[in-house]
Parts: structure tokens; sequence; C-alpha cells
């Protein structure tokens, strides 16, 4: 395949997937505190009973495959049913769930792991190592390309398997007796001891006899909440498990519906939906146009960008491509865009960085004030007129001319990238801090992140940084963080804020209950009016 073509493929499905990271991205962080949700929580009582209805962004198939869900929608749903040995929690800590302990031997290299006594499956079955044992291998399955697939591969014996040697995990030993346990033996540390074990553990008595990934319509989980019948494939409906092992949550029934964002603020404010997660500033003068509620706030993980077409020999000046960032003024970006929702980034690791060279400023303008650039953009997802608007009185202001170029598709906007149309054009992506996680991206061979500009310098240092520890990696990275706004081949811009609106009927709910693969609703309960 021609460069040209395989950029088009490349642009095409990067917008599709970046475009609709605001509505998934943003729920790691930290809870902004003095909203009138949050006020409202302290006064009462938690009370037994009573129900909830959230909206899903996507569709929640009909068939599951619990190892392999197809979105976060779906995730979001088996969260609430199946379980893992250990879970992180929305404070940072960890929590023992199907595992009543654990520990980790690093001088043999192993992880021992006792099963929790009285868990039983949603059909009455107890929870045995059986079945921890036939999810893992499920997981070393040749056949089996699920997000899970890395978590597993330092135990010992499973490239093994992988390969069609052998059947059997060579590295995970089971110990029967009143207290079963499992131990672990690990090739190589991994990258999180506690990933290793946050794996969703499925039913080896209801999937055994099928060769292939377990697959179901009707999920069973050890969760404290159990599926019902569905009826309705855009309706899922879960009721409290009585005979849950831990302390059961106060919500009788959480029902999940599907529907587009648009739908989902229209029934908030009419009342129908009980939590409405997942907004920016952008979508948040919809919901509060006729309410008085103030969401709850997290900072979020996603950023937006201005990304260089690499296809344009102007860009591969580095000099050039700073200068267009730095003339930016993101705080009034933040102010007017974003509402105040957000913050001002200048490397994809969410950071500020004070630039340090400004000597070049003057030449680099003039070059770029003989250009007449243009910056294409779509709004089928995310509002970006506002930003886009901002940033061309930004640059005019500085003396360049910029054209803003609109496009109602993605596909379009991807023609206009592929074809050269296109100078600059917008973007979103999500936040990576740690060193490993942003050199993977950077490395990844599909142009996204328009690496093919001269970065040479930003990857090794990433590299030095993935192979120091401690002080020195630190020392790397804010290296990494200064050279970055030198040659700067993608222009960071805000990262905003994700929002959460909560109905007042609503209580016990925090900013740091919502991740885009759960909500944690242990704490939730109601207070129904008369």
């Amino acid at each position: 395949m021609d460069e040209r073509k395989k950029l088009l493929l490349i642009v095409a499905s990067v917008f599709v997937w970046s475009s609709s990271l605001l509505l998934w991205g943003g729920w790691w962080v930290h809870r902004e505190h003095g909203s009138a949700v949050s006020a409202q929580v302290e006064k009462s009582n938690p009370r037994t009973g009573g129900s909830i209805s959230i909206p899903l962004y996507d569709d929640v198939p009909r068939s599951i495959r619990p190892l392999t869900p197809e979105n976060e929608a779906t995730e979001t749903v088996l969260s609430f049913i199946y379980e893992p040995l250990v879970e992180r929690q929305p404070d940072g800590t960890t929590k023992n769930v199907l595992a009543e302990s654990w520990q980790m031997d690093e001088q043999a290299g192993t992880v021992s792991v006792t099963l929790r006594k009285g868990v039983k499956w949603h059909d009455g079955e107890p929870l045995t190592a059986d079945d921890v044992l036939y999810t893992y291998h499920k997981l070393a399955d040749p056949n089996y390309n699920g997000s899970y697939r890395r978590l597993v591969q330092a135990i010992a014996g499973v490239e093994d398997v992988r390969s069609g040697k052998v059947k059997t995990i060579q590295g995970i030993t089971l110990t029967e007796g009143e207290a079963p346990s499992l131990t672990f033996q690990l090739d190589e540390a991994p990258d999180s001891v506690t990933e290793l074990l946050q794996i969703p553990i499925v039913p080896r008595h209801l999937h055994a006899s099928s060769d292939g990934e377990p697959e179901t319509t009707h999920l069973i989980g050890t969760g404290p909440y159990r599926m019902a019948e569905r009826s309705e494939k855009s309706v899922i409906e879960l009721e409290r498990f009585s005979q849950y092992w831990d302390e059961a949550p106060s919500l009788d029934e959480v029902t999940c519906r599907t529907m587009t964002l648009e739908e989902a603020v229209t029934q908030f404010k009419e009342g129908k939906l009980d939590v409405l997660p997942q907004m920016d500033a952008t979508n948040a003068p919809a919901v509060r146009d006729g309410l008085d509620v103030s969401p709850l706030q997290k900072t979020g993980d996603v950023f937006h960008y201005v990304a260089f077409n690499p296809m344009q020999d102007l860009w591969q000046d580095a000099t050039l491509r700073a200068q267009m960032g730095h003339v930016i003024d993101k705080q009034q970006i933040v102010k007017q865009w974003l509402k105040g929702f957000g913050e001002k980034i200048d490397t994809p690791r969410g950071m500020q960085v004070e630039r340090a060279k400004k000597d070049e400023v003057e030449q680099a303008l003039k070059a770029l004030r003989e250009e007449e650039l243009s910056l294409h953009f779509t709004s089928q997802w995310v509002e970006r007129d506002g930003l886009a608007a901002q940033l061309k009185n930004q640059w005019e202001a500085a003396g360049l001319t910029v054209e803003l170029v609109e496009h109602d598709h993605v596909s379009k906007l991807a023609k206009a990238v592929q074809t050269g149309d296109a100078d600059l054009f917008l973007m979103t992506d999500w936040v990576r801090v740690e060193s490993r996680a942003l050199l993977d991206w950077w490395e990844e061979d599909d142009l996204r992140q328009w690496t093919s500009l001269s970065t040479n310098q930003l990857t090794t240092l990433l590299r030095e940084a993935a192979e120091a520890e401690g002080k020195e990696r630190e020392r790397i990275m804010l290296q990494w963080n200064e050279q970055f706004v030198e040659e700067m081949p993608l222009i960071p811009l805000v990262r905003p804020k994700m929002l959460y609106f909560v109905n007042d009927r609503l209580h016990g709910v925090k900013g740091e209950h919502f991740r885009p693969d759960k909500l944690y609703v242990r704490e939730w309960w109601v207070e129904e009016k008369g």
C-alpha cells in the first residue's frame, strides 16, 4: 500500500477513535469540592433500596464475551457482574476481592493467592480455584487477543501454551484444601503485580464445554449485581445479588440504557436519568440551561492539540512548529472555550513547561507570516468551532494568516490531510504520564502521532527513561518535557475537566466513583420523594 493510501486509512480511523475520547476519558484523577451536588451528600443518612437509571453511550451486544468486551459501555455492565482477585479502588488503594489474601515473593519470583471462602456465583454455585485456573488459561489461549492478553504474559509457561507446545500453563500451581490457593511463577517482573490479579474471573462450570472464548447472552458472575432477563437490546437491568459475599450496596436495581449523548441530556433534564457522566465543558451549557445544578468535576485524561500535517515540508522545521505553538494563549482558551473547566498543557504528559529559548521567535514568525495556512477540523462529535475561532484570532494577532475549514464528517477531514490541503488540524488523544506508555504511543507505526517529523532526540530520551528507574527516570523525563516544547511535533493545548451531573434524589456520589469502564455505586443511595 502506498504512503498516501496508508495515511488516509490511518487518519480516518484515528479521527473516529480520538474524537470519541471526550466521551470516555478523564476519569482517574481527583475530585473538586464545593459543588451543590456534593454539598447535599453530607446532609442525609444512607437508605437501602430504590433504583437508578444510567446512560450508556454505546451498544452492548446481546451475546457478550466477558474477557473481550467490545467497548467501554460493555465493560461498565460487566464491572457490576464480574469480579477480579484484587481491585484498585477509587482512592488508589488495592482491595482484596475474590482473594482473601495475596503476597509477592520477589526473590522466588512468585505471587501466592488464597481464595476467599463463601463466594457464590449468581446461579448459586460456589467459586472454586478451578474457576481462576480456567480464566487464566483462556487468556493464554493462542486465539485470544483481548485486552487482558498482555497481563498474563509474565507467567511462566504462558508462551508455551500460546505457541501450541503445551495446553497447560506450567507456572500456575493449585493447592486444594480448606483454604484453596494458587501460586503464579513469573518468568519476568510484571509491569504491576496488582494488574496480574485484576482480571475478571469467569465460571468454569458454565463455559468449560466450549472450546472457544467464553461467550453468553446471560452473564453469571460473583459481583454485587446480577443480570435480569434482557427483553430489550437497549436496556440492561441489574438486580442486587442477595447472596453477595461482601456488604451489599444500597441500591436494589441499576438500569443501564443505551442512548446518544443528546438523548441522555434530554432525559436527565426530564428526570428520567439519575446520572449524566462523561460530559465536558462544551456540553455543560445544554445541561445547565434551565436547571440549577452544579457538576462534580475531575481532571480529564484526554487533551486537545493541533496536529501538523507531516506531508507538508514546511513542518520539518522544528523552529517553525514551536513558534506556531508559542504564540497561543492557552489560558484564554481554557477561559473562553472550556468555560474555566480545564487547564492548559504543554506536553502530551499533561505538563506545563516554561520555555527557555526565545531568541528565534521573531525570525520564525517572519517566515510563517509569508505563508497562507489552513486549520481543518470537524465538530462531528465534539464542538470545535469555538476552539478553532480562538486559535485563528490569536494567530492573526501575531501576524499569521490562517483560514478555518470545517468538515461535516471525519472522512472529509481525513481526505484533506491526505491530499495535503490541510496544513494543520485539530485532534484529541489520551494524556500519558509514564515513560513506558508514552514510548509505546510514540513508536506505534501508524503515523498517528505524526512523529515522522524531526523528533529523533525525543524518541531517544523516551527510550532512556523507559530503561531508567527512580530519580534518574524523573530527570530524563524533565529533560524530555523541555525538549518537547522546543521541537513541538504537535501543539498540546488544553486538558478539559470531566463533568458529572447527578439527580438531586441520588446521594453519596463522588467524582472518583467514575471510570471509563466502571461505576462505583456501592455508596450511592436514593431518597424517594413524595
